[in-house]
């Protein structure tokens, strides 16, 4: 890939142009066995999967930067820079080119357990444990200026996770289904993060590194609920999820007052999490089921933490991101032959809150209706009218009410092969700039 920027500085009014020249090659490949024996048992049934996963990557990435302020090859276009890279050799920033091979390999064997009981009525009750244990080989070879450095890193992980799950069919029509997931995985941070350097390619921006950090753990928990009346149509749905992030790798940033230089350095943090609520509810209005309702709750805090600093700090202090989301969407429908006619309504509750930032309360709603008939000849009508609000929000500029409205005319030819379509967006030109 290349790249071409200029840079003003406003206080000094002096331009920079850098050119950046980045050849990327990659290749990935894996083979995987697995086996499934059978036991039977008076009571229970039992399915042991054994499973083997191999996978190898590689990926190289080399970066030529070039400092063409003033020069007269800053007046280039990209392409004539592309073809005549030998005649800027002289201005090649050597402390932000590099070139960076890495080499992934892992070993997966994992042992799966499914058991389900036998019974007599209309309960069904299944396990399925699961334990896979995963060996990570990791290898870089780094070139920079003021380094020059390999590193290998081995590691290994053990991913436990359950299913449990219960089901019920009484034969008439009614089904309910409980199910409970847990699982533990581990990621390993990448394997440059440890390589020692500085970046700063980018003005006010700083990039450095060197770090051994450790992995991150993640925990996830799920439970869920359905219940379904199969001759009426009414199906009820709902969730509990809840996720933990233990050494989540972040970027730790740093503000130099003085300069307005900003620095990142990758660190993990633990404290993350999140928990997240789920209902849905479906329903036909009218014995020939032509008219369906529809309601979708939805409900998740989220607890965000990263380090942040700025200059007179002795090191980066946490920062905390409380985060409530509210939403409700409602759908009635009807439909008969080819026509249909749709009535919806979102509503969007936005709360986050921390200490170093203004408290945040806004709302998100749209509400409209959305409808296609057919037309002589074998076209096809549909139109939709939908108006957009936000409120809350400290820029005024993002407190909209938009109505949109669209027309599309469709047509299919050579019995389906090929369709047609003229459609009309935003006919009152309404949507705005800082939409969505």
């Amino acid at each position: 890939s290349h790249s071409l920027t200029d840079y003003r500085r406003l206080e000094a009014g002096d331009e920079m142009t850098r050119y950046s020249d980045r050849p990327q090659r990659s290749f990935k490949y894996e083979t995987s066995l697995s086996y499934q024996y059978f036991l039977d048992f008076p009571k229970f049934t039992m399915y042991i999967i054994p499973e083997y996963n191999y996978a190898q990557s590689y990926s190289s990435d080399c970066r030529n930067y070039y400092k063409l302020d003033n020069s007269s090859a800053s007046l280039w276009s990209i392409g004539a820079l592309g073809s005549k890279k030998g005649s800027i050799n002289g201005v090649v920033d050597p402390a932000n080119s590099y070139d960076s091979r890495r080499w992934n390999g892992t070993n997966t064997a994992a042992l799966e357990l499914y058991m389900y009981s036998k019974r007599d009525d209309y309960l069904n009750i299944s396990m399925t444990p699961r334990i896979q244990f995963r060996n990570l080989y990791d290898r870089i070879e780094y070139y920079r200026a003021g380094t020059d450095t390999t590193i290998r890193r081995t590691r290994w992980f053990a991913e436990p996770s359950l299913e449990l799950r219960i089901d019920e069919n009484n034969q008439k029509g009614l089904e309910y289904h409980w199910k409970l997931n847990y699982s533990l995985t581990h990621s390993a941070p990448s394997l440059l993060y440890s390589v020692r350097y500085r970046d700063d390619a980018t003005p006010l921006v700083v990039r450095e590194s060197g770090s051994n950090l450790s992995a991150m753990h993640q925990h996830s928990a799920v439970l869920s609920y359905s219940r379904s009346l199969i001759k009426k149509r009414r199906f009820l749905t709902a969730s509990l999820t809840y996720t933990l992030w233990e050494n989540m790798v972040c970027q730790a940033m740093s503000y130099d007052m003085s300069s307005g230089v900003y620095t990142y350095r990758p660190d993990v943090i633990s404290g993350n999490w999140n928990i997240e609520g789920n209902v849905r509810y479906e329903t036909p209005l009218d014995k020939a089921k032509s008219w369906k309702f529809t309601t979708q709750s939805r409900i998740s805090f989220r607890n965000s933490r990263d380090y942040l600093n700025t200059s007179g700090s002795a090191a980066p202090s946490v920062n905390s991101v409380g985060r409530l989301l509210a939403s409700e969407r409602f759908d009635v429908n009807w439909h008969r032959k080819l026509y249909s006619v749709n009535f919806t309504a979102n509503l969007t509750l936005n709360h986050s809150e921390s200490a170093r930032f203004q408290t945040l309360n806004a709302i998100d709603y749209d509400y409209g209706v959305r409808g296609q008939m057919p037309l002589p000849a074998g076209f096809e009508a549909y139109a939709e009218m939908r108006m957009y609000s936000r409120a809350g929000y400290s820029d005024d500029n993002y407190n909209t009410n938009q109505l949109i409205a669209n027309i599309k005319l469709a047509k299919s030819l050579f019995k389906g092969k090929i369709r047609a379509e003229l459609e009309v967006f935003d006919l009152f030109d309404k949507m705005s700039g800082y939409s969505y």
